[in-house]
């Protein structure tokens, strides 16, 4: 595929730096009537650059056929549309643009009658594109409402069968170049149109498995009312966070294990099984495009990265989806709980259970954490920070908070967690920490744990440290436990010296300043 792009301002030139990235095409031929315009868009590589006058066909024409262009792109202001679709159809060449040839006012009653309609110009010629044996697709960049109308139009007269097609806002696009600066930002939909509905999301189908993995814009979803997730809750999603390091290079902690853990939630939740490889190739892409976006490494700042996939079936009925999406969003951010290493307060649910045996609590899936708001909102009335939750059979067992496991140091330097029966979340922190401890040589058990007997061992001081750990929070201490029964330990306690040194050893491998002796960490990027 030799593509000839025709103009190299600002559509022009974003699609030249997005192509780049691709490899369904053997050449690019920018050009444009400026000279210092093409020479500018045009990138080393599989890009030439030369000059061309779009309001002549003939020079269309001459510029395709000298290039061997196969394709014609029309990236340049709307009067110019008839006489480049004419001179593509002259070069044989198949044809593609975001708007179409202009309407028109009835000569002599523009308030009654119609005149010449948008793109009736380029629709008059079907017949001789069709007799030529060249496509072209006019119009895929104007208003969405109008490109579900051609959609519809196509889908019952033109096709037997349409794989994917939609259309996204792209309001929010920016382009930047590579020192950051925003280069392009349009005010409606004029590229993202065809950037996203060309490349979809990682889609997941029945019958075709895993297919169209791209980076596209951020933006809203288009989405279905009736699309499964919206209805039946298939939802899962992973917590993972980039690293810069002190030399630039960005990396990411255990990827491999949240990979496993979304295959593990997506096995309960009846969805498909995204492969590790392409969640670990997911990081990669999106740093590739978005590295910018790691924050230097000072004050804990990093670039949090939410994975997630969803039902994305359009169906009511109750059975699980045969259309999923995987995709990957990403957020700087800086410590989870703001003012430095200070233990905070937790709140006791009594009244509620996250997750009960043989449902979903071992699954990241959104409505585990939407169980856990109502106590959640009751915590923060009290002045607590998070909501400790026990087993849903007996309201005895600690298992775990709403976003963190639980580790409770005793006097006589032994560690216990509760243990994973299925109505706990198998925190990679978690699994980390206990790994640390193991080798420091301590006592680490995973055991059932009761409410009463953290009760009587914070009283007593036979347990002398508890702290939580997750993705977001890293290690935190905890201060005091609260429920409407009273409080137990102390507001005001200091962090414990084995959870304020677990913390920087595991902080100092994220960041790259303590060793990685089980080969934790993964580069991301230079």
């Amino acid at each position: 595929m030799r593509i000839l792009l025709v103009g190299a301002g600002g559509v022009g030139d974003a699609f030249a730096k997005i192509a780049a990235r691709r490899s369904f095409y053997d050449q690019i031929i920018v050009t444009d009537y400026d000279p210092a315009k093409h020479g500018a868009a045009a990138i080393e590589g599989r890009f030439i650059a030369d000059q061309i006058d779009a309001s002549k066909p003939e020079s269309v024409t001459e510029v395709a056929k000298r290039h061997g262009a196969t394709h014609v792109m029309n990236a340049v202001e709307p009067k110019f549309v008839q006489t480049i679709f004419a001179g593509a159809l002259a070069a044989n060449a198949d044809y593609l643009d975001m708007a179409m040839t202009l309407s028109h006012p009835h000569p002599t009653d523009p308030f009654n009658q119609p005149g010449v309609k948008l793109g009736d110009e380029q629709f008059a010629a079907a017949a001789d594109w069709e007799k030529a044996g060249r496509l072209a697709l006019v119009g895929v960049g104007v208003e969405p409402g109008l490109s579900n109308v051609f959609a519809r139009y196509a889908s019952d007269y033109l096709f037997s069968e349409i794989d994917e097609l939609g259309t996204r806002d792209g309001a929010n696009l920016a382009v930047h170049d590579e020192d950051g600066n925003e280069i392009f930002a349009p005010s409606f939909s004029i590229w993202t149109t065809i950037e996203e509905c060309l490349n979809p999301p990682v889609i997941w189908e029945k019958d075709k498995g895993w297919h169209s993995a791209q980076v596209i814009p951020y933006g809203p979803i288009m989405m279905d009312p009736s699309a499964a997730v919206l209805h039946y809750g298939q939802e899962i999603f992973e917590g993972i966070k980039a690293y810069r390091h002190q030399d630039g290079s960005i990396w990411t902690f255990r990827p491999e294990a949240n990979a496993k853990r979304l295959q593990l939630s997506a096995r309960r939740m009846a969805l498909p099984e995204l492969p590790v490889e392409l969640f670990v190739e997911s990081l990669k892409q999106l740093i590739a495009v978005d590295g910018a976006w790691v924050p230097e490494p000072v004050d804990e700042k990093t670039l949090y990265i939410r994975p997630f996939e969803i039902a994305a079936e359009n169906f009511l009925g109750v059975r699980a989806a045969q259309r999923a999406e995987y995709r990957v969003i990403a957020s700087p951010v800086g410590p989870y709980f703001t003012g430095g290493l200070k233990p905070v307060s937790i709140w006791i649910a009594l009244d509620s259970a996250r997750a009960g045996k043989h449902g979903t609590g071992e699954a990241k899936t959104g409505g585990n954490y939407a169980a856990s708001l109502l106590a959640q909102s009751e915590g923060y009335e009290n002045g607590c920070s998070q909501v400790m939750f026990l087993d849903a059979e007996t309201s005895t067992y600690i298992e775990e908070l709403g976003g963190m496991n639980l580790f409770f140091v005793y006097k006589d330097g032994h560690v216990a967690t509760p243990s994973l029966d299925g109505t706990i979340l198998r925190g990679i922190t978690r699994d980390s920490v206990v790994q640390l401890i193991k080798d420091r040589g301590l006592k680490i058990e995973e055991r059932k744990i009761t409410l009463a007997e953290v009760q009587a061992g914070i009283t007593s001081g036979e347990i002398v440290e508890v702290f939580a750990c997750g993705t977001a929070a890293v290690i935190t201490p905890i201060g005091e436990f609260k429920s409407r029964e009273g409080v137990i330990g102390n507001a005001n306690a200091e962090p414990g010296e084995l959870t304020s040194s677990l913390r920087a050893e595991l902080t100092g491998i994220q960041y790259g300043t303590v060793a990685d002796r089980h080969g934790w960490m993964l580069k991301l990027a230079d």
